[in-house]
């Protein structure tokens, strides 16, 4: 769980006032934060996720599959005069 979740600041400074370390962590928190609560059918293996090597090739490949979800679901659409916002 995040400190955002939780109500309570991770750091005791004002956000503006956080150094590059801290605005570090806090993005790499969000990054795995995000994939742990990816549904547990889109989410990377444990062992995926340790090992940095492995966790880059399955973002490579999910951007990818995204991207090409993404053009087809515009192809789609631009056959039946609909458009595709990409938003839920």
């Amino acid at each position: 769980m995040i400190a955002s979740e939780l109500g309570t600041p991770l750091f005791s400074s004002d956000v503006t006032k956080l150094n590059d370390d801290q605005l570090q962590l806090i993005a790499w928190c969000r990054f795995y934060h995000n994939l742990y609560s990816l549904p547990e059918s889109e989410r990377p293996s444990d062992e995926t996720i340790e090992d940095d090597e492995e966790l880059d090739r399955w973002l490579k490949q999910r951007m990818l599959k995204n991207r090409q979800d993404s053009l087809k679901n515009k192809t789609s659409s631009a056959g039946t005069g609909e458009s595709f916002s990409g938003i839920g």
